[in-house]
């Protein structure tokens, strides 16, 4: 849980590729379950709580995702995230995408790709932080419209900007 040393390490219960429990070092296995041996740490999967999957990291990638057509937005976002798990990343916290694209890759069907939270298009003002990606909103109705769209479409949270340029 966090808080608290176990002395004399831990018995980690593993089922396929879940961890289903935790206990102490001499904890009784049941003599039926396979026991494997490691000398070492265990470290949870990552969490990177600010991705925006559409960019592949190049400079003025993330400005130009809005105008690449959806199967070449799906390719950098596929490519994204297998880079993400090559760093120990479980879950992505996607904050602004175009087209609501990493909202369909949440049903991706590659194995140990990590787990989307998905905000979809940003919402912000016109020639606001992002607004190359398609959620631009002006005024209180657009702002509630918008929301709506982003929830009635299935995302998982909604990133809003109020500035011009590239502070948020």
């Amino acid at each position: 849980d966090g808080t608290r040393f176990v002395p004399g390490g831990a018995t980690v219960l593993v089922d396929a590729d879940t961890i289903v429990g935790v206990e102490p070092y001499d904890y009784s296995v049941p003599v039926a379950c396979p026991v494997t041996t490691y000398d070492g740490t265990l470290l949870p999967g990552l969490v990177d709580a600010h991705v925006h999957l559409v960019s592949d990291g190049g400079l003025g990638s993330l400005e130009r995702a809005g105008e690449q057509s959806d199967e070449q937005v799906d390719a950098t976002i596929t490519q994204s995230l297998r880079a993400q798990a090559a760093a120990g990343v479980t879950t992505v916290r996607d904050l602004g995408d175009t087209r609501y694209r990493t909202l369909a890759a949440r049903e991706h069907d590659e194995p140990g790709l990590p787990r989307i939270v998905a905000a979809g298009p940003p919402m912000t003002v016109p020639e606001g932080h992002c607004h190359y990606l398609g959620g631009c909103v002006e005024g209180p109705d657009a702002v509630r419209a918008g929301v709506r769209e982003h929830v009635e479409r299935g995302v998982d949270v909604v990133r809003a900007g109020r500035r011009a340029g590239r502070r948020t």
